[in-house]
């Protein structure tokens, strides 16, 4: 429905999905499957809420995205995937608070991003979506430093 424009539609399908996944996890909260299931309805609920200008909705379903992330990642520190995602959650939060004009915060939200990336590829220096993923950090991290005026500091990261 998101592909075809229908937003409202994709909203309340989503939302229909998340009380499915809601009572499974209420059932079995030690299922990290459903916890990884519904941290994912609350990216796509707010992805919807962002595509709609609803960026206040969408901090709110990011933020609980985040925190079901951080409890799986705190779970199993090993889990390169769940390290991975916390570090793009934290990238999504950091955009809608740079759209927010919460400069400091969402360069809060990407050098926390950045951390992360900075362990997984340390952990694997060869792995190629890793060292991806830490240049997209420098890169926003970056962007954020020039909107404050710190051209020094953008400079360095856009060159890291």
């Amino acid at each position: 429905m998101v592909g075809q424009g229908d937003l409202d539609g994709a909203l309340r399908e989503y939302r229909a999905a998340m009380a499915i996944r809601t009572r499974l996890t209420e059932r079995d909260p030690g299922n990290t499957e459903w916890q990884a299931d519904l941290n994912f309805g609350h990216d796509r609920i707010g992805d919807v809420l962002r595509a709609q200008g609803d960026l206040g909705g969408a901090l709110r379903e990011y933020r609980a995205g985040m925190a079901i992330r951080t409890r799986l990642a705190e779970r199993d520190p090993g889990n390169t995937e769940w390290q991975r995602d916390l570090s793009v959650n934290h990238n999504t939060i950091g955009d809608v608070l740079r759209a927010q004009g919460d400069l400091d915060d969402a360069l809060r939200e990407y050098r926390a991003a950045m951390a992360i990336r900075t362990r997984l590829t340390e952990r694997d220096p060869t792995n190629t979506q890793w060292q991806s993923d830490l240049s997209i950090s420098h890169n926003l991290i970056g962007e954020v430093l020039r909107a404050q005026g710190d051209l020094d500091g953008a400079l360095r990261e856009y060159r890291a």
